[in-house]
């Protein structure tokens, strides 16, 4: 939806970043274009998925919650953690639906 509604993400900046030549050319047309149809948002999605910026963002979110963890880990507080690292494993998951496009 994001791709449809034109939402500058970070997946999209990224896939922006790491396309170039007709990729890139390819992808611009489409995703400035008005109302894009279910047949350009799936080409939208492939160009990004071939650029490689999905592997990377989820990559860096699954970093991110990583290093999220261990700083739970440090924390000096009782019961709390476990909320804490079950947001975490939210944050994951909701991100791996929107990185995956798929629920």
């Amino acid at each position: 939806s994001d791709l449809a509604e034109g939402k500058y993400t970070l997946l999209v900046q990224k896939a922006v970043a790491m396309m170039s030549g007709p990729d890139a050319g390819r992808f611009n047309a489409l995703f400035s274009g008005e109302a894009p149809s279910a047949s350009d948002v799936a080409e939208m999605r492939s160009l990004i998925e071939k650029s490689g910026a999905k592997d990377f963002c989820a990559a860096e979110v699954g970093r991110m919650v990583a290093e999220a963890r261990a700083g739970i880990d440090k924390l000096a507080v009782g019961g709390g953690k476990e909320f804490l690292c079950g947001l975490c494993s939210l944050i994951g998951d909701i991100s791996a639906i929107g990185i995956s496009g798929r629920r």
